[in-house]
């Protein structure tokens, strides 16, 4: 495997600490999240779905925006990470549909 950042990946490399408070996960990612939840929630308060069909719309939401982020591979650049921010976004609408469809079945 050859090193992609410049580091020495060898059996005897040292290992880089972790710094305190560093988190794995950017925080602009957990931002686009709570956005597209808001925006999902939203949305099924709007449209007054059933519970089976909202729960069957999110599935179908998320299985086609995983499809087309499958099938085209968006360039490194902005309007390929445009797109994959929307397709991110589509898809944990999709999701929160599922859920809160699955949810309201369960009750």
């Amino acid at each position: 495997m050859i090193p992609q950042d410049g580091q020495d990946r060898g059996a005897g490399a040292k290992r880089k600490q972790a710094q305190v408070g560093a988190s794995r996960l950017p925080l602009h990612l957990i931002f686009q999240a709570g956005i597209a939840a808001v925006v999902a929630l939203g949305l099924e308060g709007l449209l007054q779905l059933p519970a089976a069909n909202g729960a069957l719309a999110g599935v179908a939401l998320a299985l086609l925006c995983w499809l087309i982020r499958e099938l085209y591979q968006p360039t490194a650049t902005r309007a390929g990470a445009r797109v994959v921010l929307v397709l991110r976004m589509l898809s944990i609408v999709g999701f929160t549909f599922a859920i809160s469809g699955l949810s309201r079945l369960l009750t």
